[in-house]
């Protein structure tokens, strides 16, 4: 069914995901229009991807809704998938963005999210680092929550993301800060470093090429793009909590 020429009413961004997913609910079609509509109010090209996890299996979480032909996610391992999105087993379970910051993002103008559902477990959500140097990961706990172009001996953001929304992202001045649920909670130092020049990955960190970190949470939603100020933080994230109000996983 092709949803740009039956229900004109659809943002076409969203159209053109719910057709590349093959997304037949009703309610789902909602929910992904309902939060296209919100990003183009925040601002489409401030997003280089966004994967929504919606449709309860592997193919359909593995699209972006900025784009469905850019940046499509391979998974690995063992993932389930189900209508709560994405869940590791925090052992062999990762998804590859096929992102790699250094070549699409400046380091001064960088976010990266993670929509959580599950308590615990401190390790890395999105992120990728060339060896001891150029991290940009998220994770949800310890010394190194929110760490946009770092290197290993830099101290940003420390404290605790447990559930919800966190945002990590660097802006002009290079500090890097930690958002949770539309709000800032960290502000830590700048970093020194390069993006690495690697792809992100999900569920894990692709540590200078080997794949570690595994993490067992259940998340429901990763954008990756530019930097957001404290109002557009807020306004997507109510859009994206509203987004998983009406696909009934809200936390």
């Amino acid at each position: 069914m092709n949803l740009n020429i039956l229900i004109p009413t659809f943002d076409r961004g969203a159209a053109n995901f719910i057709n590349a997913a093959s997304i037949t609910d009703d309610t789902q079609r909602r929910a992904v229009n309902f939060l296209a509509k919100r990003i183009r109010r925040i601002g489409w090209g401030r997003f280089d991807a966004l994967y929504p996890f919606v449709g309860g299996n592997a193919s359909a979480h593995s699209f972006n809704l900025i784009d469905p032909t850019q940046f499509q996610i391979s998974w690995s391992g063992t993932i389930l998938h189900d209508s709560n999105g994405i869940t590791g087993n925090g052992s062999n379970g990762y998804g590859n963005s096929g992102l790699n910051p250094r070549t699409v993002s400046s380091v001064s103008d960088f976010s990266v999210s993670a929509y959580k559902r599950t308590s615990g477990a401190n390790v890395a959500l999105v992120g990728a680092n060339d060896s001891a140097v150029n991290y940009t990961t998220i994770s949800n706990g310890g010394s190194n929550v929110s760490r946009i172009a770092t290197t290993t001996a830099e101290s940003v953001s420390s404290g605790t993301f447990d559930v919800g929304l966190g945002t990590a992202q660097c802006g002009s001045n290079r500090v890097n800060t930690l958002s949770i649920n539309g709000a800032v909670a960290v502000t830590g130092n700048a970093g020194s470093a390069l993006h690495p020049n690697r792809a992100l990955l999900i569920l894990a960190r692709s540590n200078n090429g080997t794949v570690a970190n595994y993490s067992p949470s259940n998340l429901s939603l990763i954008s990756i793009g530019k930097f957001r100020t404290s109002t557009q933080e807020t306004d997507f994230y109510r859009a994206v909590q509203q987004y998983q109000t009406i696909l009934g996983r809200a936390v």
